[in-house]
């Protein structure tokens, strides 16, 4: 329901837009291919700036586990983009009319939050149409604490991800990534939660826990640009006490959820660094069953690390990689062996 009342109601064509070249993105560095994934990050930026928001996630999958020359392809390909996009405004030297312009979009409303239900009008119960650019705590701005804020949202982020390319949890992380660009920075609109909705319904089916975010974000959108909708309020006419009330109860749902997630999102990343059977999905769902141990094998070395423990996935007991050998052991009445589906493991499972 809140896509279509920012895409189809209210005409954003702008969010879906540079939201679909961000998820191609996501799409691509998921299954490693960081050109297309740059290239796609690239043409959202110069639909909408709010696409800077996911940058440093890009960034990270395509610089944390690439060799250099996949670095530099990347850049290439980035390059490339943005060359043939700035290519009408060089050909027709409009370039500083066009790079004023993409300037101001930052203090273009220099308020805590533009009708977005978010932490800074909780703070200001409702009175967000204030200046960001004051002092509130020594010489921070409002402004400079949301960014400050969010950079650290970003990068607890990629610590809890780890690898990017075929990590279901990509597409959580971006989610949450987008979530806290509308909690945490100053400056919002009602509409800034589309991006969030539409990832964390692409990212729904992996846990309950996912889910009910999915839900619950899709309902406080909703309602953020239901209750500052002009048509709806005209109709209706709500008192102002009430809509105000309505706001605020908003608001207080949205950065409660932004906390769930970040709770969870902490305890998920130190449950799987300090077990080996931390699961991607059982990492952000309490809920999520255990996975058991495979049984040792007489014969057969141990695994050297936590990391490279064999569990059984319901398929059957795995056979674990002798160091000695080099090769994978396996009883002969166990039947016929296949590799296990996620690469860093270093074991086979028996059917």
């Amino acid at each position: 329901p809140a896509i279509i009342f920012t895409s189809a109601y209210w005409g954003m064509f702008g969010d879906s837009l540079y939201t679909l070249c961000v998820v191609l993105s996501f799409i691509a560095l998921y299954y490693d291919r960081t050109n297309l994934s740059a290239a796609a990050i690239m043409v959202a930026l110069a639909i909408k700036p709010q696409a800077l928001a996911f940058v440093p996630l890009v960034l990270y999958g395509t610089v944390r586990f690439t060799s250099i020359s996949r670095w530099l392809s990347a850049v290439a390909a980035a390059g490339s983009v943005v060359g043939l996009i700035w290519l009408p405004f060089i050909w027709e030297g409009t370039v500083g009319q066009t790079v004023y312009a993409l300037r101001r979009t930052v203090g273009l409303f220099p308020v805590l939050a533009a009708n977005a239900h978010n932490a800074w009008f909780l703070l200001s119960r409702g009175n967000s149409w204030t200046s960001d650019n004051v002092p509130m705590i020594g010489p921070a701005t409002a402004r400079m604490l949301g960014m400050g804020a969010f950079g650290m949202a970003c990068l607890l982020g990629l610590w809890a991800l780890g690898r990017p390319a075929r990590n279901k949890q990509l597409f959580a992380i971006a989610a949450y990534t987008a979530f806290a660009f509308f909690i945490l920075l100053t400056e919002m609109h009602e509409n800034y939660l589309y991006p969030a909705v539409t990832l964390v319904i692409l990212a729904c089916w992996q846990s309950r826990l996912l889910r009910f975010f999915a839900m619950s974000i899709t309902i406080t959108s909703l309602v953020n640009m239901a209750l500052n909708d002009p048509v709806l309020t005209e109709a209706f006419r709500p008192p102002a006490a009430t809509l105000l009330q309505l706001s605020l109860l908003n608001s207080a749902i949205n950065v409660a959820l932004f906390a769930v997630w970040t709770g969870s999102i902490v305890r998920g990343a130190y449950v799987a660094r300090g077990s080996s059977t931390g699961s991607e999905v059982g990492a952000y769902d309490p809920v999520a069953p255990p996975v058991s141990k495979a049984p040792e094998i007489p014969g057969v070395s141990p695994p050297e690390s936590p990391r490279d423990e064999a569990c059984s996935t319901g398929r059957g007991a795995g056979a674990w990689r002798n160091p000695q050998q080099g090769a994978f052991n396996k009883s002969p009445a166990m039947g016929v062996t296949y590799t296990h589906d996620f690469p860093h493991l270093t074991t086979q499972h028996n059917s």
